[in-house]
């Protein structure tokens, strides 16, 4: 049995050890002329002559990415798979450590209790509001969708990587401002 567990562990850890390896490749060099912007070629030209010391700062880049996946909401009410979240975002670099990124994310999912709850006496009770009395049976439900935006600046703490292929990690500080809309439907007939 401890052996079992031995190699599910060690399974696991290579598993989680194979995404260290995939950023590697693809990276910055500094002869490639095509990514530097016209203003900095006459320091890109010295540098590649060996007359100046250091390489130009090539041109700030762009990001885009796409996520998706399971929706669910942690409630009272129990949620039903598969509810779908999806999202785009898009980020600008201002530089070496800071980059501007734009989000916007959605999300849809229901939910519904199968064990009866009780009306409950209540003025804000959906239930009670449509005619139910006080301690008939319902059962809860709901159908969510969920729209969320976001601007964030984006810190990258340890970049200055003066151009090196690599860092070994990265830290993050984010700061923006973001909002979110929801929209809750509850079957009650």
């Amino acid at each position: 049995m401890a052996s079992k567990k031995y190699t599910g562990l060690f399974g696991l850890l290579c598993l989680l050890a194979s995404g260290s390896f995939a950023q590697i490749g693809g990276s910055y060099d500094v002869q490639d002329s095509s990514v530097i912007p016209s203003k900095r070629l006459p320091q890109h030209t010295e540098f590649m002559a060996n007359n100046y010391a250091f390489p130009s700062k090539p041109r700030n880049q762009w990001e885009i990415g796409v996520k998706g996946g399971a929706f669910s909401i942690a409630g009272d009410v129990r949620s039903r798979f598969p509810g779908l979240g999806a999202g785009l975002h898009v980020r600008k670099a201002l530089g070496y450590v800071m980059s501007l990124r734009g989000d916007f994310g959605f999300g849809t999912t229901k939910g519904l209790n199968f064990q009866p709850g009780y009306v409950k006496n209540s003025n804000t009770d959906v239930w009670k509001n449509a005619g139910y009395a006080v301690g008939a049976p319902v059962f809860y439900n709901y159908k969510t969708n969920i729209y969320d935006a976001s601007l964030q600046a984006v810190f990258t703490l340890n970049n200055v990587r003066f151009h090196k292929a690599k860092t070994g990690f990265n830290i993050y500080g984010f700061v923006g401002l973001g909002g979110m809309i929801y929209d809750v439907k509850v079957d009650c007939p």
